[in-house]
């Protein structure tokens, strides 16, 4: 991942490097997922709930490659992580399925915003006016 945040619609690419030295094939997948926790009453209730996910191709025993894919950031509310009762959050997960083995599995924390960087720090933006009064 080149950055953590993304907002609705954006693409949001994972290049995962495989160097399989197993004898076994394995196959990679990378989703995202909304974690959802609630608070209440000295008790909390979390789920997780998938978005979007996708699979590679097949990665034979005893060889190397690189596997680059795109997720779509799908139009999911945006996070919220510092609330006391309710937390939204997002990660990116990339699971090597192998075989007749466990899964090897990796969640990378990812924060869906509301306003994209490019229009946050456009040179319009930046260059506003700043208004005075006076007396």
């Amino acid at each position: 991942m080149e950055r953590t945040g993304y907002v609705p619609d954006e693409s949001l690419p994972v290049i995962v490097e495989i160097q399989n030295n197993s004898s076994r094939s394995v196959i990679p997948k990378a989703s995202i997922f909304q974690l959802q926790s609630f608070h209440a009453r000295g008790k909390t209730r979390t789920e997780r709930l998938s978005l979007t996910k996708l699979k590679g191709k097949q990665v034979s025993g005893k060889t190397s490659e690189t596997w680059r894919c795109q997720l779509h950031v799908p139009q999911y509310p945006p996070s919220i992580p510092n609330c006391t009762i309710l937390r939204m959050e997002y990660v990116v997960t990339v699971k090597l399925k192998i075989p007749a083995s466990a899964k090897l599995t990796l969640d990378m924390p990812l924060i869906i915003g509301s306003i994209p960087l490019k229009s946050a720090y456009s040179s319009d933006f930046l260059m506003q006016p700043i208004s005075s009064i006076s007396k």
